[in-house]
């Protein structure tokens, strides 16, 4: 299930306050809609993920994590980008 559809387990643990769990898989949403070219959602995945993540204490590992999901935010940004062009 968690690698088929991140998005439902994202969905749940956001709705369940598990913050932490969700990030990772809103996360993990959006690079698998990279990996397809589906960029809006991956848009969608990435952002809910990144509102989440800047609500958590500040840790190095959270600061990685949204580097990670910012650049995989940028390439699907870049992509919808140049589509509109």
């Amino acid at each position: 299930m968690a690698e088929a559809q991140p998005e439902l387990l994202a969905h749940h643990c956001t709705e369940a306050g598990l913050i932490e769990q969700a990030v990772g898989y809103w996360h993990k949403a959006g690079q698998s809609a990279v990996q397809r070219s589906a960029h809006v959602e991956a848009i969608s995945h990435l952002t809910q993920g990144l509102e989440l993540l800047r609500t958590l204490i500040e840790t190095l590992e959270c600061v990685q994590q949204e580097v990670d999901m910012l650049i995989a935010l940028g390439v699907s940004l870049l992509a919808t980008k140049v589509k509109q062009l």
